[in-house]
């Protein structure tokens, strides 16, 4: 008799498990939809438009849709220009000694893609330095005098399109937080470098041209030839109405079109914005629902980050 009484408790323990686990199932699965509701609500309701897909970012080849300078519209042969002077040394040819010839560059320097587009060490190192590996070091022939070695982390150039305005203090961009400022009078160096914006173009055509001058790179064909065949046609396509596309201004305003370009559209929240439901778990969802019902206030931008203000925070 004990045998068949076992036998009828372990089935009934069988039932009781798996019809605990089908309702915990049912409850989890009920809870996942809820939760992606109120996850879809909370981003509709922070976007500047209402829209789900206001938080939708562009393809890198969507060029119709990446925000970009009047003056400096993006065509296909024009962001390949970019990308390349962008990554090729052959662009450090101002060294301050000649230990340091054609060892720098932007990418390789200080906006380095497989580090999230910024520097590999906090402080990056330009012309003074070189890269050894996985470490930018400083070549023992530079003192520190003459190293190229700014006061801080480089900006990654990482989703530079959705900003008007460029480097921590938005000191770059003739629009955005510098709108109305008369660039022609001397004031406030630091926080408006006249010279420049003066030149009326946005945050990152002003940071291209401003970051040759100041990190000793040489984009003018006419002294720089490249030696590159590829690199000279490049610029005729890119420009294709210019009698004399071989400038100075062409090759970082090709570099800045580039930049543009460079968009997370492949996170998971964008995956999941393009219909792939699995790209986000409950837990992301979680902590997204706390960010778009807190954040968005500053953090307004279709790329999450603050589209124009920029804060002291005296760190």
């Amino acid at each position: 008799m004990k045998k068949p009484i076992f036998f009828a408790l372990m089935v009934i323990a069988t039932f009781f498990i798996l019809f605990k686990s089908i309702h915990d199932l049912a409850d989890q699965e009920q809870y996942s939809l809820e939760l992606d509701q109120q996850f879809r609500q909370a981003m509709t309701k922070a976007a500047k438009d209402k829209s789900l897909f206001y938080w939708l970012l562009p393809d890198s080849q969507d060029f119709l849709n990446i925000p970009q300078d009047p003056a400096n519209p993006i065509n296909k042969p024009k962001v390949e220009l970019g990308r390349r002077l962008l990554n090729n040394k052959f662009t450090g040819i101002r060294p301050m000694k000649n230990a340091g010839y054609g060892l720098y560059s932007c990418a390789n320097s200080c906006h380095n893609l497989e580090f999230g587009g910024s520097s590999i060490t906090p402080f990056s190192i330009g012309d003074g330095g070189r890269q050894i590996g996985d470490i930018i070091e400083q070549i023992p022939a530079y003192p520190d005098s003459l190293c190229d070695i700014p006061p801080i982390k480089s900006p990654a150039n990482i989703n530079q399109a959705f900003q008007e305005n460029t480097l921590w203090s938005s000191m770059l961009g003739a629009g955005g937080a510098n709108e109305g400022i008369n660039f022609n009078e001397t004031g406030n160096e630091i926080q408006h470098p006249s010279e420049w914006n003066a030149l009326g173009y946005k945050g990152l055509e002003t940071q291209a041209i401003v970051g040759a001058e100041g990190h000793r790179l040489e984009f003018n064909p006419l002294v720089n030839l490249y030696k590159n065949d590829t690199l000279i046609q490049l610029f005729h396509h890119a420009y294709p109405t210019d009698q004399n596309p071989l400038t100075d201004l062409n090759a970082k305003m090709a570099i800045a079109a580039y930049q543009r370009t460079i968009i997370t559209n492949e996170a998971p929240l964008q995956m999941y914005l393009k219909g792939e439901k699995s790209a986000l778990n409950n837990e992301m969802k979680e902590a997204g629902l706390l960010f778009f019902a807190n954040c968005t206030d500053c953090h307004s931008s279709p790329s999450l980050a603050n589209d124009q203000a920029f804060f002291d925070f005296e760190f």
